[in-house]
């Protein structure tokens, strides 16, 4: 079914709609609800313009219920790595990018006036791996880190910058616990939580260091409370099989409720979540995911119940909360090995996609799964069928999912597919309109 815009605030302007709640569903009633946005929203995308494999990639505003670029605004050129960061109101968007390709990741610090649609640079270099607005949007805070050249080092080199965005002048610093990826800023803009811990490279040092998940006060610069999740694997490892040694990365899925009360945790390696209580630092429960009599008549993949099998190069999951706290939505991939010898850098690799599943919050049981069918190993298909992002709109009343190079606009109650847009799609936001 196709849906249309319902407002079109001008030529320059992106499609702007008026969201409603998520209805109520038969979902448990303990989990944590939140009123979803309901004002007027907007949607953008990071694309790939041409085929050339060293080409960068550019940031284009497009229609929330097509994916279709909206006319009059020409696509931003941004670089070769990077992370947003959409501001409180819908007014400016803040880009870390790496404009000549830095390998590293991003290093430079642009905002975008999105009613203009203007970039400007901000002047601040450093390697940025995560950008949070205040909740009023007087300031920007950067999570930084410092690469470790030398192998036997400890990386415990991150920093926390607060930027006052109408200047780009540095307004505070701080040195964090250590630099990591899956960082949440809570709703009140109080705490920072950083879960992960020190980098050490397993070529050097076997034993790698327990994660745990870390409060940090922003206004105080300091770490306010820990919490080690020893069962959880994290970072790269050295493991043994059959075949031998190698080396393993394990990336847990992170998301914070709407709220600030609960921190969920996908292992990378099975199908468990761990939940955080944030208000007293502990864990309230660990337990596998369950499931439910149907799962809305979807047919599960020949490779459905190996996605997360222990074993593979890589287990990685992503997870993304409903604006409402009801429902998960976890995505993920693995490697197994397809040719197995005993030596490990001569085995070849298959890439496993998790699928997209959708729990409930309170109960951890899944209401709704697409597991897409999958070809035969490095077929076309396997790429196809990989889901890469999954993320709901503010108002909660769509979910928005990247597969292979499609986007599929989804009902995120019932994963039923509403439309879908074929592009070479790297990264999708959905948030406030500008105001």
């Amino acid at each position: 079914m196709n849906l249309r815009a319902t407002a079109l605030l001008g030529v320059a302007t992106p499609l702007v709609l008026m969201f409603t709640s998520c209805s109520d569903s038969a979902l448990s009633g303990d989990a944590p609800i939140v009123k979803p946005y309901s004002g007027p929203m907007a949607a953008y995308a990071v694309v790939k313009l041409d085929s050339r494999p060293l080409s960068g990639l550019y940031l284009k505003a497009v229609d929330p219920l097509t994916g279709e670029a909206i006319e009059g605004r020409e696509p931003v050129e941004l670089g070769h790595h990077g992370t947003w960061a959409l501001s409180p109101d819908g007014t400016t968007m803040a880009l870390a990018w790496s404009p000549t390709g830095n390998d590293w990741g991003p290093d430079r610090l642009f905002l975008l006036d999105l009613n203009r649609w203007e970039k400007t640079d901000l002047g601040f270099e450093a390697l940025i791996s995560r950008l949070f607005w205040s909740p009023d949007g007087e300031r920007l805070h950067l999570t930084t880190w410092h690469r470790c050249s030398q192998p036997e080092c400890i990386d415990s080199s991150g920093e926390l910058v607060t930027v006052d965005p109408a200047t780009g002048n540095v307004l505070s610093e701080s040195s964090l616990p250590f630099s990591s990826y899956a960082t949440r800023l809570s709703p009140d803009g109080h705490t920072l939580y950083l879960f992960g811990a020190e980098w050490v490279d397993p070529r050097v040092k076997e034993e790698g260091r327990v994660p745990r998940l870390v409060a940090f006060d922003v206004q105080r610069g300091r770490v306010r409370a820990e919490l080690e999740l020893s069962e959880v694997l994290w970072g790269q490892r050295k493991d043994t099989d059959e075949h031998g040694e190698y080396f393993a990365q394990y990336l847990p899925g992170t998301a914070m409720s709407p709220d600030g009360r609960y921190y969920y945790v996908a292992h990378p390696d099975e199908d468990r979540i761990t939940v955080v209580d944030l208000a007293s630092m502990q864990v309230e429960r660990s337990e596998e995911i369950g499931r439910k009599a149907s799962l809305f008549g979807r047919l599960l993949s020949l490779f459905a119940n190996t996605a997360h099998a222990k074993g593979g190069a890589t287990s990685s999951k992503r997870i993304a909360v409903s604006p409402d706290g009801r429902l998960l939505y976890i995505i993920g991939s693995a490697e197994r090995p397809v040719r197995e010898t005993a030596d490990a850098e001569e085995r070849t690799w298959e890439s496993i996609g998790y699928g997209l599943k959708v729990i409930d919050t309170a109960s951890l049981e899944v209401v709704a799964e697409d597991v897409p069918p999958r070809g035969p190993p490095g077929s076309p298909l396997s790429w196809a069928a990989t889901y890469r992002q999954v993320a709901p709109d503010p108002g909660g009343r769509y979910l928005y999912a990247l597969r292979g190079a499609e986007l599929y606009i989804m009902d995120p109650a019932t994963l039923e597919v509403i439309e879908t847009a074929v592009a070479p799609f790297y990264d999708f936001l959905v948030g406030p309109a500008p105001r």
